[in-house]
């Protein structure tokens, strides 16, 4: 008995040409829930078996990436990790090592980087920028048995804070994500429980060259819910914690996969929301943009000139002093010419849909 948690995120793309560290908003307006071994019928938090003596091990597969790089994207992985042993948790981590696995590993965390271009089976979810995956082996206990993360790092370049580790294709230059924080705010959702703006959808606040210095309030409510330990007088375990409401159906035999909902046979259609819930990641505008009813679209490539292709697979007009477009990080702010940008893109938008429904 399983259930699976999938989910192709969405980001923004920044038009800063160095990482920038991550505005006091990136946590704001942020709900913590747990995932249930019961899925939308709630159950016991899903979590793993961790002890002093028992810790989560976790494992990075970097062989795709270049050489000289792999040692920096796996100490950008073990930072990550090393921020959520927190005070009043029993949480524990280990780094176990390098894998070759492009899947899972038994009984630990895998974090891997794929590149269809190098290893056609490396990678297998399409456009997504990254991919995450919790088993559960009970519904009564919820013990998570295994995970992992996967790094798209073929369409995508990763940064180790100010170190360039795979760069992006040449046709996205600015398609640059921080593995440490990349890797941060997928934890959560490999121990069991959420934080994020709206629990029913797998987006979460991660955007192109931007860097999360330190772990939100959520992260660590979350964590010290699920796996609290009152090692001091001043630990007290969070009471407001809920279930997430988006979730599996529990049936008989072969449970649903997908967190969200069942998931089809994923192919590499382009960049829409595919039946997981989640939306693949392109370079052009932010994942908030409006689609519209222009082109459709599964790579920039396939939009006329000064035009890029929308997490929606719709090409928007774009531009700015780079001629490359611009579109804000998630809950960040944007430049004055980003921001009249996006302001006459919902506009136009808006009006032809108003157009549109007088016919």
């Amino acid at each position: 008995m399983r259930t699976m948690l999938t989910a192709a995120l969405a980001l923004g793309l920044c038009l800063a040409l160095a990482p920038a560290p991550a505005a006091a908003d990136d946590c704001a307006g942020l709900k913590v829930c747990y995932k249930g071994s019961l899925g939308k019928k709630g159950g016991v938090p899903s979590r793993w078996y961790v002890s002093d003596k028992h810790p989560i091990h976790f494992y990075v597969n970097a062989s795709l990436l270049p050489a000289a790089k792999q040692q920096a994207a796996i100490d950008a992985v073990k930072a990550a990790f090393a921020a959520f042993q927190l005070p009043c948790t029993t949480l524990k981590f280990k780094y176990a090592g390098a894998s070759t696995s492009f899947s899972d590993v038994p009984g630990g965390i895998l974090i891997y980087w794929g590149n269809k271009s190098k290893d056609s089976s490396s990678w297998i979810h399409g456009n997504a920028a990254y991919w995450r995956y919790m088993n559960i082996n009970s519904y009564q206990t919820g013990e998570i048995s295994y995970a992992y993360m996967a790094f798209n790092a073929g369409l995508y370049g990763w940064n180790a804070g100010g170190t360039a580790v795979q760069p992006p294709p040449k046709s996205a230059k600015n398609s640059i994500i921080d593995i440490k924080t990349a890797v941060t705010w997928l934890i959560p959702d490999v121990l069991g429980y959420m934080a994020t703006k709206d629990p029913t959808k797998p987006d979460l606040p991660i955007a192109y060259k931007t860097q999360l210095k330190a772990l939100c309030a959520a992260h660590k409510t979350g964590a010290t819910y699920s796996y609290f330990k009152k090692t001091s007088a001043s630990c007290t375990k969070p009471t407001t914690v809920k279930a997430c409401a988006g979730g599996f159906d529990p049936g008989d035999g072969v449970l649903s996969d997908g967190f969200f909902g069942d998931m089809a046979a994923r192919k590499d259609k382009g960049p829409g929301p595919g039946p997981d819930g989640g939306g693949s990641l392109v370079d052009g505008a932010s994942a908030s943009a409006d689609g519209g009813g222009g082109q459709k679209c599964s790579a920039s490539s396939q939009c006329p000139a000064g035009y890029q292709c929308t997490i929606e697979g719709i090409c928007v007009k774009v531009g700015g002093e780079d001629d490359e477009g611009c579109s804000c990080r998630a809950g960040g702010t944007a430049p004055p010419a980003a921001m009249t940008l996006m302001l006459a893109l919902v506009l136009g938008l808006g009006l032809r849909r108003r157009r549109e429904r007088s016919r």
